[in-house]
């Protein structure tokens, strides 16, 4: 039969580091685990010490307070680098509303010179310069922007959950009422 917490998740451990915490092997440790075996009264004691200690200091309200407070400094550095995303993502999506402006009235001038083709008077000079060299189709400078528009909702969603996670934090900092 399976015990629904091991020792090992009150220590935040996998069943590797719990035995070389202890100087055993995995296999002992699994043995005492599933309480097939004992441990050596050398790992059992420390086995004690570092329980006591652990569950002796998630008691001290100002270590929770502190590491409650640390939560919410990374949260708070989370948002600000996810404001920075966003605002270089907002600009790229400005500089390539610009080009695909620019790629449309530049359509618009090709259109107008074909059609103006027939009285020979727009100089083969002109239609080369403008027809050739880097011509990106305006549907994939389109397709630019919405894929740069969803990547900007999905920062907004991020946001929204960080600014949640973080009036959480504030509120369980509260009601501890430690101070940092």
């Amino acid at each position: 039969m399976k015990k629904e917490n091991p020792i090992r998740h009150l220590l935040g451990v996998t069943q590797l580091e719990a035995a070389m915490l202890l100087g055993i092997s995995r296999s002992q440790w699994s043995m005492f685990e599933s309480g097939k075996r004992d441990l050596p009264l050398p790992a059992q004691q420390l086995l004690a010490e570092m329980l006591a200690f652990v569950q002796s200091a998630e008691q001290q309200p100002e270590r929770r307070a502190h590491a409650r407070a640390q939560q919410i400094a990374n949260v708070e550095l989370k948002l600000r680098e996810l404001a920075f995303q966003q605002m270089r993502l907002q600009r790229e999506i400005v500089k390539i509303e610009r080009e695909a402006q620019w790629q449309a009235r530049r359509e618009l001038l090709e259109d107008f010179l074909v059609q103006r083709q027939h009285s020979k008077s727009t100089p083969v000079v002109v239609r080369v310069v403008l027809f050739t060299g880097n011509k990106i189709a305006t549907e994939v400078l389109l397709a630019q922007i919405e894929k740069q528009k969803h990547r900007n909702e999905l920062l907004e969603l991020e946001k929204l959950l960080l600014e949640s996670q973080l009036r959480k934090l504030g509120k369980s900092l509260e009601n501890t009422g430690g101070e940092i």
